[in-house]
């Protein structure tokens, strides 16, 4: 387990650095928000996947695949829900097109997740991205942005 501890502390290490970059609040472009939605949000659940499989005694690679999209999809929803300014400088098209990839490689994560964590796993994918159990209208008006 030592080795994956050091990747968790590598990865919180990357993570930072995404961090400082979010906070300096400069002005993004499509290629600056992927870079810093992987490094601060990705690489921050990549922590937090490491740790889960490790108490679960099972292999991180089947969770830590999850990290980026994840942290991608999250980094999206929470700066348009915030209105942050930032995301105004955008293409639309090109942060649309960013969600959807994110979204298909969330996907992809996901079917290789272990039979007992799918259930949660697919909680949290719901949860990421605005779908809401029993019916109710998902954020944005359920369009999947």
């Amino acid at each position: 387990a030592l080795d994956q501890v050091v990747r968790s502390f590598l990865a919180g290490a990357v993570m930072l650095r995404g961090q400082r970059h979010d906070l300096t609040r400069e002005l993004w472009s499509i290629a600056r928000y992927r870079e810093v939605a992987a490094l601060s949000a990705g690489r921050q659940f990549e922590v937090y996947l490491r740790a889960a499989a490790l108490a679960a005694r099972t292999d991180p690679s089947r969770l830590v695949p999850l990290a980026i999209p994840l942290g991608t999809v999250v980094q999206i929803r929470c700066d348009r829900e915030a209105r942050d300014s930032r995301l105004e400088g955008l293409p639309a098209g090109a942060l649309g097109r960013l969600w959807s990839s994110a979204r298909s490689d969330l996907g992809r994560a996901a079917a290789r997740v272990p039979g007992e964590a799918a259930p949660v796993v697919a909680e949290m994918i719901r949860s990421a991205v605005g779908e809401v159990r029993r019916g109710a209208p998902a954020p944005h008006g359920g369009q999947g942005r």
